[in-house]
């Protein structure tokens, strides 16, 4: 239906802009966050390709608190859904602080703690 639409407003010789602009704001953003999906899957395709799957100098990594490694397995079982609020919260892209690595750092982090941001968030 929206392929259709758009297809028929630009056999109409309308410009491509002026086509999107009248497609429903949230079916805007399906397309958007689909190109999104497309660079962030082209450029970790790449990133693995030339430096392989451990993190290397430069690469953006989550900075953890002191205590936050280990909250969750040490709750009780009546504190667990606020623990693992808790963690949600820390892995909140909003609430994440990032650091670049640096040349010393390579060997205590793991692929986990390297964070590849969204491209347009």
């Amino acid at each position: 239906f929206l392929e259709r639409n758009l297809l028929g407003s630009l056999a109409k010789d309308l410009d491509p802009l002026a086509c999107l602009q009248q497609l429903p704001r949230q079916q805007l953003s399906l397309y958007v966050h689909a190109v999104q999906s497309i660079i962030f899957n082209h450029v970790l395709s790449r990133r693995v390709k030339h430096f392989g799957r451990g993190p290397v100098v430069g690469d953006l990594v989550a900075v953890r608190q002191a205590g936050d490694a280990g909250r969750a397995e040490n709750a009780d079982s009546d504190v667990e859904g606020e623990a693992a609020e808790a963690d949600a919260e820390i892995l909140d892209p909003r609430n994440l602080e990032v650091r670049s690595l640096a040349p010393g750092e390579v060997e205590t982090c793991s692929i986990f703690d390297v964070v590849l941001p969204l491209p347009g968030d």
